[in-house]
């Protein structure tokens, strides 16, 4: 007994020495073979035939497919032969009892001593992972510690490679020309040291090719041109370019190191199919890798960039950047859901198109194609996208309407883009909306209704209109327009006239120490925008009836216009209260030294009117649609003062038996100021906007 356990321990000190080669005595005879079958194997195994200049070129023999008209059912041929060779090879040479009959039979007799069977690893797999690299895989065998790989390359032997307790293994020297075999073979110790050795019942193959280059695109870059990009494969030292055109045949095209090539004989008239294959050196061969599919385009012009279509009128207007060998561009419209129909060519040298006979209803879809000529033959480019445009108008935003005189509202509003005209419509009351009036210019966008009700709330919308190149007169949806625009406001009832001195001259130098004081704060220099100053003309002209930020007709001094988000007030004898001293009285006033230097600020009105010897100063100030105001010359001048009843007071004059009205100017402060935020509840009951309305905290 003690013998036999001496030579089994013998044994398997052998069989775990490094070079471990009577686990490798692997019958011959499974790999030799005559020359002949040699020549044959080769010939079917071979991925690159030899090129005089550029080495080894893939061998496509098996490209030569029928393909369809249409490049997505082209079939793929994949090349099987080498797979199919390994695997007859292995049904012919596989062994009847394994690699090393006569250490498995010791394993086994040591297992049954020690009751821990070890069983052959299963789904054994190898492969490729690029350059010298083959990546193996295997699952856990019960009761191993351990896994021993042994390698054998070409027609070799197996030889002892490694040893691991993982379950996968990275060769990193694989050969990339010829055939990896691998066997793994299950093992532990047990508790005296002893390593016990599982069986080998199969072994798995891989050449230590590279993977395939992903991301392959062709796209159209000219005439006759396409070009080709992919990414960079790990470990490839250049990549071998097939190309296939129409129904042919696979054909070597060029070699190149870069990640992209062009070109530049390709066909026009038929797709151009285009494999890439990586490849690396060993051994003085181009070891080549997979190519996972193909790709295709024609040798045509690439579509138009820059492409856009923009609303302008009644027509909208095509522009795009100019295609390098262009000879002229074909334009597709599309109107709704119908169809792409032609509509124009332009010649080579024109980048854009006024359709000016497009659809005013639905949207307008347009597609432009580049074309070359290929002797009489027109071949038309790509077109990777279309755009479109409409003429449906939005509704008018920022509409507001202001009591101007007795039983008179004017309304004003922003223009649409592309607005030809404008219908106003109005609703008094509990009344049905009317049509009241037409704008018959776009760019007027303002409206006075005269009729206005004195004693009911009157509300307003404001339709914008254009007539399309069909004849169709195309507006906005009133009903959506009215119920999100429409302002209301009371109508004053009497009116009345104040003559005075408008002084520009105070005004503007008003203004220059304005933008003194806000450079010195580090502000921009404020506009004397046109609107704002004739509105605080007419403010300072309404100061004279009523002194206060509230007008005489009861509403908020911003509905005096609508640019107006923020005013100062002032009132003295002049000369004393000049600019000067007006100025320095604002600036020493929180309120108006705010407003004055307020950022959000861009524009200013500023009147000055001279009534019986008192100056009634007034600031408005604004921050969009600004427009620059021309200094007007000094003036005498009468203005219209809408005075609500509120502010009236009547007497009874017994001998003309009639009502006399009696105008009276409150004692207040000499100078007050007021921006928005500070009369928001005012202004918010004196006006109801649906609009966008933009409060300036």
């Amino acid at each position: 007994m003690r013998k036999r356990i001496l030579c089994i321990m013998m044994t398997v000190v052998l069989l775990l020495s490094l070079s471990m080669t009577v686990m490798a005595v692997e019958p011959k005879e499974k790999f030799n073979i005559s020359a002949e079958e040699q020549i044959e194997e080769q010939r079917e195994e071979a991925d690159i035939i030899e090129n005089s200049e550029d080495s080894k070129i893939l061998d496509e023999t098996q490209e030569n497919t029928e393909l369809e008209k249409e490049p997505e059912k082209i079939g793929e041929q994949e090349n099987k032969q080498e797979q199919e060779d390994i695997e007859t090879q292995e049904n012919k040479q596989k062994p009847e009892d394994g690699i090393v009959k006569e250490e498995d039979e010791k394993a086994k007799e040591q297992n049954k001593n020690t009751n821990m069977a070890l069983s052959a690893v299963s789904n054994l797999k190898a492969v490729a992972a690029g350059k010298n690299r083959v990546q193996l895989s295997w699952n856990k065998s019960p009761n191993a510690e351990e896994y021993i790989i042994y390698r054998q390359i070409g027609k070799s032997s197996f030889s002892y490679r490694y040893i691991t307790k993982n379950l996968t293994y990275l060769d990193t020297t694989a050969s990339g020309t010829e055939y990896n075999f691998y066997r793994i073979y299950p093992c532990y110790n047990t508790s005296d040291g002893k390593r016990i050795v599982g069986p080998s019942d199969t072994y798995v193959y891989a050449k230590a090719t590279l993977t395939a280059a992903d991301n392959l695109k062709a796209a159209s870059a000219g005439k006759n041109k396409v070009k080709l990009t992919w990414n960079r494969v790990n470990g490839a030292e250049g990549y071998i370019i097939y190309r296939q055109i129409g129904k042919g045949t696979f054909s070597y095209r060029y070699m190149t190191p870069n990640l992209s090539y062009m070109d530049t004989t390709a066909s026009d008239l038929e797709y151009n199919y285009y494999r890439v294959y990586p490849y690396y050196k060993q051994n003085g061969q181009n070891v080549t890798g997979a190519s996972q599919k193909y790709v295709f385009a024609k040798g045509i012009l690439p579509a138009v960039t820059g492409l856009k279509a923009q609303t302008i009128g009644k027509s909208i207007k095509l522009e795009w950047n100019k295609v390098s060998g262009a000879e002229g561009y074909i334009i597709y419209r599309q109107e709704g859901k119908s169809s792409f129909k032609y509509l124009y060519m332009k010649d080579s040298s024109a980048t854009s198109y006024v359709d000016s006979k497009c659809s005013g209803s639905e949207y307008n879809y347009y597609r432009v194609y580049p074309y070359h000529k290929n002797s009489s033959k027109m071949i038309v480019g790509i077109s990777d996208k279309y755009v479109y445009s409409c003429l449906v108008l939005e509704p008018v935003t920022e509409l507001i309407c202001v009591s101007s005189a007795y039983r008179e509202i004017t309304l004003r509003w922003t223009k649409p883009r592309g607005a030809e005209g404008y219908f106003v419509l109005r609703k008094i009351g509990q009344a049905d909306a009317e049509v009241i009036g037409e704008v018959k210019n776009g760019n007027i966008t303002k409206y006075v209704d005269q009729n206005a009700s004195e004693f009911e709330e009157n509300y307003y919308a404001v339709i914008p209109y254009l007539v399309d190149g069909k004849g169709q007169t195309i507006i906005t949806d009133a009903v959506t327009t009215t119920s999100e625009i429409a302002i209301s406001t009371e109508v004053a009832s009497t009116s009345l006239t104040v003559s005075g001195y408008e002084s520009y001259t105070n005004a503007y130098k008003v203004l220059d120490r304005v933008n003194a004081e806000r450079k010195k704060a580090g502000k921009t220099a404020l506009t004397m925008d046109k609107d704002l100053m004739d509105a605080a003309m007419q403010r300072a002209a309404e100061l004279v009836v009523y002194f206060s930020h509230t007008r005489p007709s009861g509403l908020s001094c911003f509905t005096v216009e609508p640019k107006a988000w923020g005013e100062n007030i002032a009132m003295g004898t002049y000369p004393y209260y000049d600019a000067a001293t007006i100025m320095d009285g604002w600036m020493n006033s929180t309120g108006h030294r705010e407003n004055i230097l307020r950022d959000e600020f861009s524009s200013i009105g500023i009147g000055c009117f001279q009534y019986n010897g008192v100056a009634y100063w007034v600031q408005l100030f604004g921050s969009d649609m600004i427009v620059k105001a021309a200094k007007p010359s000094d003036r005498n001048n009468t203005r219209t003062i809408c005075v609500a009843n509120s502010l009236l007071r009547t007497t009874k004059n017994d001998t003309e038996n009639k009502d006399v009205l009696e105008i009276g100017i409150p004692q207040l402060d000499e100078q007050d100021s007021l921006s928005l935020d500070q009369s928001i509840e005012e202004f918010n009951h004196t006006i109801h906007s649906y609009n966008n309305l933009t409060i300036i905290q």
